[in-house]
Parts: C-alpha cells; sequence; structure tokens
C-alpha cells in the first residue's frame, strides 16, 4: 500500500484501513497516538493506515478495479485546510 496517512503512512503492508470521522475543527495535537487508540479499539492488529475524516464515514463510497480498492469520503460542508495550523 501507499499511503501519506496520518498513522501508517508510507510504502509497504498494511493489514487494515480505518477512516476516523472527527468533529470539523478537532485540535488534539497527538493524532498518530490517537488513532492506534482507535484503531486498537476496533481490533485492529499489525501494521495499519489511520485517517481523519470530518466527512460523514457513513456517506462513503467504494470501488475495484484491476485488483486495486478505494472508499472514498468527501465532504463540501467543512472549510479549511488539512494542514493549517
Amino acid at each position: 500500500m501507499i499511503s501519506s496517512a496520518a498513522l501508517g503512512g508510507g510504502i509497504g503492508e498494511r493489514h487494515w484501513v480505518l477512516n476516523a470521522q472527527v468533529r470539523p475543527g478537532y485540535a488534539r495535537t497527538d493524532t498518530e497516538h490517537h488513532l492506534a487508540e482507535i484503531a486498537g479499539q476496533a481490533g485492529a492488529t499489525g501494521p495499519g493506515v489511520g485517517l481523519m475524516t470530518a466527512a460523514s464515514v457513513r456517506d462513503a463510497r467504494s470501488a475495484a478495479d484491476g485488483g486495486a480498492q478505494a472508499l472514498v469520503t468527501a465532504g463540501t460542508g467543512v472549510h479549511g485546510w488539512a494542514a493549517a495550523p
């Protein structure tokens, strides 16, 4: 897997992917720790990828083609940049 996720980003084998929904304005500074905590509570083991989104994860859509899979969330109601301080 190739990922730019906050937890487990990089290139390598991953056993799980977590896309955690957070409130707009999420302000914790221990993102990696928080994602690892959520993954552990969900029963995830081994190396994985953890992401966060303010978009509704209930509205996620998925697709697969040629062995590649995508699970996507998108939102237009929360304005701002992901990398903003």
